[in-house]
C-alpha cells in the first residue's frame, strides 16, 4: 500500500511538472508573438551603412531622405554608432516617427532636418477674449483633430510691441454647428483671427545618443513626444534646435560650444517641457545672440542651465503662464574679452511683455544686467542669488516698461552695477512688492533700490518691507514717482543718504538705520508733503524739503528716535 501511494505521488509531481513546464512554453510563445508584432507595428528600419558613410568621408544626405521616406507612420528607424555627414537638407512631412541610436550618433556638416504637416486653408474666426476655449468659425472639423489659430496679441500698454502675432496650436474637443470648442483655453486676446487645419499631426521621439554637429534640427507643427539631443559646432545665422508651432512635448538638450544666433528657440508653443544645458553658446563677434530663444510661450516649464554664454544667456518674448529656473555663470564672456565697459551693454536674461511668470534665478559672474523684465505683469521673481562683475552698469534687477503686479521675493544680491534694483517707470510701471530683500551693492557710490525716469506724476506703489540692503545710497526716489513704502527693514548706508525720497506719500515705517551721521549724511530726506516718516532709528537727521513750517503736520514724523528733524523750507 505504501508503495503505490509512492508512486501516486510521485505521477502528480511529473504531471505538475509538465504542466508547468507547458504554460512556460505558452506564456514564452505569447511573448514573442506580441514583441513580433510590436515591433512589426513599429516598422523599425535598420539598414546597413558602409565604413565610409559612417565616418563622415560620404555625404549621406539622400540615404537619410530615402531611409525616412519609406519609413511608415509612426514607424521606428535605428542608426549604428558613427559620424554620418549631412550637408543638404532632410525633410520628413505628415508621420509619426520614433528615431533610435546605438551608441553615440553624431550629424555633422552644414545641413539641416526638417519635420512638418501639411495645413488647410485658412478662414476667419471671431476675435477671441483671453483665457477663452471657444471659436465661432465654420471650419471642416472634427472630434480630435488639431488646428492653428493665428491673431494679432492684444497688448493693451505694450506700444510698440516687441511680438506682435501669434500661432496656437490645439485639439478640437467639439463642433457644434461652427461653435468650436478647444481642449485648452487660450491665454490672449487675438484680434484678426484665422483658423486652420493641421492635415496630419504627428508626434517626434528622438532617442538619447544624438549630437547635431554644424547640423540644425527644425520641427514644426508636431503634437507630442521627447527630443533628447546635444549641439554643437557652427551655425553661423542658424540654431541648433528650432521648434515652432508645436504642443504637448518635452526637450532635453545640451548645448555645447554652438557658434549660432541661437542655441535653441521655441517659437508659439505651450503645454511643453523644456530642459537646457549650454556652455558657450553664441557668435563670436558679440551680436545679439542667446543660448535660448522664446516666442509666444503658453503653459511651459523651462529649467534652463547657462555657462560662459558668449553674450546673453536668455529672451523671452510674448509669452504666458510659464515656470522658469535660470542657472546662469560667466556669461558675456565677449564683452570681458574686448574689455567693454560701456554702459547697458548686455541683459543676460530678458523677458519682455509676458504674463503669470514664476521665475527662479541663480545668476553668478553676471557681466552687467542680471534679469531685465520689461513690460511684464503678474508675475512672481525668485532672485534667489545674482552676483555681478565689477564694471556693471545699470540694475543687476531691472523692471521697466508698463510692468505691474509683480513681486519679488528675497533677492539676494551682490552686485557692482549702478543700481541692485531699478524700477523705471517711464512707461508707468507699478504695484511692485519687493519682500525681504538681501542687498548689498559693493560699488562705492551706487544704490540698493531706485524708483526713477516718470515724466509725470505717478503712483508707482512700490512696497519694500523686512530684509537688508546695504549701499551708498540704499534707496534713492526720484521725482514724480508717489506712494513708495519702506517697512520693518534694516538698512546701511557707506556713504551717502539712506532714504533719499523726492516724491510724495513716501512712508517709512520701522525702519533701523546703520551709518551716517546728522546732516552730512542724512537718515531719511523727505520731500513729500503726504510723507510718513515713523519709528525710524538713525544716529542721522530726517531732512524735510520743501516744507512750508507753518502749514507742517509734524505728527507725521512722530516717534522717530534720531538725532533731529531738520526742516529745510528754502531747498
Amino acid at each position: 500500500m505504501k508503495k503505490n501511494n509512492t508512486q501516486k505521488r510521485y505521477w502528480i509531481i511529473v504531471l505538475i511538472i509538465f504542466l508547468c513546464a507547458f504554460s512556460l512554453v505558452l506564456l514564452n510563445k505569447e511573448k514573442k508573438d506580441k514583441t513580433s508584432n510590436e515591433l512589426s507595428n513599429k516598422a523599425i528600419k535598420v539598414l546597413k551603412w558602409s565604413s565610409t558613410e559612417k565616418d563622415g568621408t560620404v555625404d549621406v544626405t539622400n540615404r537619410i531622405q530615402k531611409m525616412l521616406d519609406s519609413t511608415h507612420d509612426k514607424g521606428s528607424v535605428i542608426f549604428p554608432a558613427g559620424r554620418y555627414l549631412v550637408n543638404g537638407k532632410v525633410s520628413v512631412k505628415n508621420k509619426s516617427i520614433n528615431i533610435y541610436s546605438q551608441g553615440e550618433v553624431q550629424f555633422i556638416g552644414t545641413g539641416e532636418i526638417h519635420f512638418n504637416s501639411d495645413m488647410s486653408s485658412s478662414v476667419p474666426s471671431n476675435n477671441i477674449k483671453k483665457e477663452s476655449n471657444i471659436l465661432n468659425c465654420y471650419l471642416n472639423v472634427n472630434i480630435n483633430d488639431y488646428i492653428e489659430i493665428s491673431g494679432d496679441i492684444v497688448h493693451r500698454d505694450y506700444n510698440p510691441s516687441r511680438y506682435k502675432t501669434l500661432k496656437f496650436i490645439a485639439k478640437v474637443v467639439s463642433n457644434n454647428n461652427g461653435k468650436i470648442k478647444l481642449d485648452r483655453h487660450i491665454q490672449y486676446g487675438l484680434n484678426n483671427v484665422k483658423i486652420a487645419k493641421i492635415s496630419n499631426p504627428y508626434q517626434i521621439h528622438i532617442d538619447k545618443g544624438f549630437k547635431f554637429n554644424g547640423v540644425g534640427l527644425y520641427v514644426n507643427h508636431f503634437v507630442g513626444g521627447e527630443i533628447n539631443a546635444a549641439f554643437t559646432g557652427v551655425r553661423g545665422t542658424g540654431s541648433g534646435l528650432f521648434i515652432n508651432q508645436s504642443i504637448d512635448f518635452t526637450v532635453n538638450v545640451n548645448i555645447n560650444d554652438l557658434v549660432g544666433t541661437m542655441g535653441i528657440v521655441l517659437n508659439d508653443c505651450n503645454n511643453f517641457k523644456a530642459f537646457v544645458n549650454a556652455t558657450r553658446v553664441g557668435l563670436m563677434d558679440g551680436t545679439g545672440t542667446k543660448a535660448f530663444r522664446g516666442n509666444g510661450l503658453q503653459n511651459g516649464y523651462i529649467d534652463l542651465i547657462c555657462n560662459s554664454s558668449i553674450v546673453g544667456d536668455s529672451t523671452i518674448y510674448g509669452s504666458r503662464n510659464l515656470e522658469v529656473k535660470i542657472r546662469s555663470k560667466n556669461g558675456g564672456r565677449y564683452f570681458r574679452r574686448i574689455h567693454d565697459t560701456s554702459g547697458n551693454r548686455l541683459e543676460t536674461v530678458q523677458f519682455s511683455e509676458s504674463d503669470n511668470l514664476k521665475v527662479i534665478a541663480y545668476m553668478d559672474n553676471v557681466d552687467d544686467q542680471a534679469l531685465e523684465f520689461l513690460s511684464v505683469e503678474d508675475s512672481n521673481i525668485y532672485p534667489q542669488r545674482i552676483n555681478t562683475l565689477e564694471g556693471s552698469t545699470e540694475g543687476a534687477l531691472v523692471i521697466k516698461g508698463s510692468s505691474k503686479n509683480i513681486i519679488i521675493h528675497h533677492p539676494v544680491i551682490r552686485c557692482y552695477n549702478d543700481y541692485g534694483i531699478k524700477i523705471e517707470t517711464l512707461e508707468g510701471a507699478h504695484n511692485i512688492k519687493i519682500i525681504n530683500p538681501d542687498i548689498v551693492n559693493l560699488e562705492n557710490g551706487r544704490t540698493g533700490i531706485t524708483v526713477r525716469d516718470s515724466k509725470i506724476t505717478h503712483n508707482v506703489n512700490l512696497e519694500v518691507k523686512n530684509g537688508y540692503i546695504k549701499a551708498s545710497v540704499p534707496f534713492l526716489i526720484y521725482n514724480n514717482n508717489n506712494y513708495v513704502s519702506l517697512k520693518n527693514m534694516v538698512v546701511q548706508t557707506t556713504g551717502g543718504h539712506a532714504i533719499s525720497g523726492y516724491s510724495d506719500f513716501l512712508n517709512v515705517y520701522n525702519v533701523n538705520i546703520i551709518g551716517g551721521n546728522d546732516l552730512l549724511t542724512r537718515a531719511v530726506v523727505s520731500s513729500g508733503s503726504h510723507d510718513t516718516i515713523s519709528k525710524v532709528n538713525s544716529k542721522g537727521a530726517i531732512y524735510v524739503r520743501n516744507q512750508d513750517r507753518r502749514n507742517l503736520d509734524i505728527k507725521r514724523y512722530e516717534g522717530n528716535k534720531v538725532s533731529r528733524i531738520y526742516i529745510d523750507a528754502s531747498s
